[in-house]
């Protein structure tokens, strides 16, 4: 019983100190403008109908800017479908960036992904040809995304925010995401070294 108590206590640690980290780093990781071979965008909310959420929408437009500072020649978007025979959000985020003026011809995209892990490595293929990346998405979300892309092989990796936090319909910040991406960073950690155990037979364990 004693040693039940204690992996739980261990847990609820791990959780709370994790969750600590997570919060600091997003609240006071400082804004930068790296530049590297490739922009890569990854996907975030949308609906069933293929509408991109505001998170996502952010994410998009954060790469636009960095593309049109010089940031990088190029910009990827990766992100799956939310149901089967809808638009993938590696495409729909490609239309809103084609909108903003970035021509296709710089553009990648990647449609199966529905994790972060995922994100990384089906866009391997298409990345294979640049030295280094700029990932974009949330600051609450970077320490898992270049967590996940390193772990996938990706070296030169430098990261950009569209955002710090996810926030409520009344603005506030959301620390139900906080703690989703508190799991979601153990969750990760341990379907990653369950795919490399295995030689990475089994994409749809990163899912």
């Amino acid at each position: 019983m004693r040693f039940i108590i204690k992996i739980i206590l261990a847990g609820v640690l791990t959780f709370f100190v994790t969750f600590a980290a997570i919060t600091a780093y997003t609240a006071w990781r400082p804004a930068s403008e790296p530049t590297a071979d490739v922009i890569v965008v990854l996907g975030g909310g949308m609906s069933a109908n293929g509408t991109l959420g505001q998170d996502t929408v952010g994410r998009v437009m954060k790469g636009v800017a960095l593309y049109n500072a010089g940031a990088a020649p190029r910009i990827h978007f990766t992100g799956g479908v939310s149901r089967p025979n809808t638009p993938g959000a590696g495409d729909r985020m490609a239309e809103l960036a084609q909108e903003s003026g970035i021509p296709a011809g710089a553009i990648t995209t990647e449609n199966r992904s529905l994790s972060t892990l995922q994100n990384a490595l089906f866009s391997k293929p298409m990345l294979s040809d640049a030295q280094s990346v700029i990932l974009v998405s949330e600051a609450f979300h970077l320490p898992r995304s270049k967590a996940s892309f390193w772990w996938m092989g990706y070296d030169n990796i430098s990261v950009a925010h569209s955002d710090r936090f996810r926030r409520t319909r009344e603005g506030d910040i959301s620390l139900r995401m906080l703690g989703r991406e508190t799991l979601a960073t153990w969750f990760n950690l341990g379907r990653a070294m369950l795919w490399s155990a295995t030689g990475g037979k089994h994409d749809h364990w990163l899912r």
